[in-house]
């Protein structure tokens, strides 16, 4: 599965990554498998109880930012499931909280200082007057425990 607001850019190129990465495993994408929530806990909560209650079966679900996989993780326990035993959970941000979470959380990691320097020159291009375009800055995967591959050594 994949959950998040899609209807933020950010959200919506990562959930174009994750649908990529299905297309490049020969695996198809349905739309259910698509979950379009909110960064709100009540909500999170709520969207894992209505696919566990919906009887529909996932194995594994990449949450738009770490905070929201966290809270994920925390509503499987709440239904007596395991991570990474019954469903893999990977995030997004590799905030400082992810290493330590239990289980650790695998995540994207996102460079945040290249980020706010692109995001300081492209303000001082448009006070310049100059018309701006969009960066994609590198991403790496983090491997920990949730994901339930080993992290590499």
């Amino acid at each position: 599965l994949f959950m998040g607001d899609h209807s933020l850019p950010e959200i919506h190129l990562r959930q174009q990554g994750w649908a990529a990465a299905h297309a490049d495993a020969g695996r198809p994408v349905h739309a259910a498998q698509v979950l379009q929530v909110p960064f709100v806990t009540e909500r999170i909560q709520q969207a894992v109880a209505t696919q566990l209650q919906q009887g529909q079966p996932f194995d594994a679900l990449f949450a738009a930012s770490d905070l929201m996989a966290m809270t994920v993780i925390n509503s499987l326990r709440r239904h007596g499931l395991r991570v990474p035993e019954d469903v893999r959970v990977v995030g997004y941000d590799d905030i400082p909280l992810a290493a330590f979470f239990h289980p650790a959380l695998t995540t994207v990691c996102q460079q945040i200082a290249e980020a706010g320097q692109a995001l300081v020159q492209s303000l001082l291009s448009q006070l310049g007057g100059q018309r701006c375009s969009n960066t994609l800055l590198q991403t790496t995967l983090v491997v920990r425990s949730s994901s339930g591959a080993a992290p590499a050594a």
